[in-house]
């Protein structure tokens, strides 16, 4: 396991997304993936995303998507609360 991964990450009680780009699904970013989706999988509450419309700067290159995301993050937390 690299020094990055699952097993060492603390347990989390804030809210988490994970975010990956659509083109880390396809070999050799296949571990990355894997790695991603199983820390989300490890954090309760936790999302995994695939940014569609996204490569290495998401913010950048896609805003209304990342936008988009993080205001549906926060919506959802918000209505965690009551």
């Amino acid at each position: 396991m690299r020094t990055n991964g699952v097993r060492i990450w603390p347990p989390s009680v804030l809210p988490t997304v994970f975010g990956i780009r659509k083109e880390h699904s396809k070999l050799p970013s296949t571990l990355s993936w894997i790695e991603t989706e199983e820390m989300a999988d490890s954090i309760p509450g936790a999302r995994f995303v695939v940014l569609e419309q996204s490569a290495h700067l998401a913010a950048l290159e896609s805003p209304q998507e990342v936008n988009a995301l993080i205001d549906d993050f926060l919506a959802d937390q918000g209505d965690a609360e009551d």
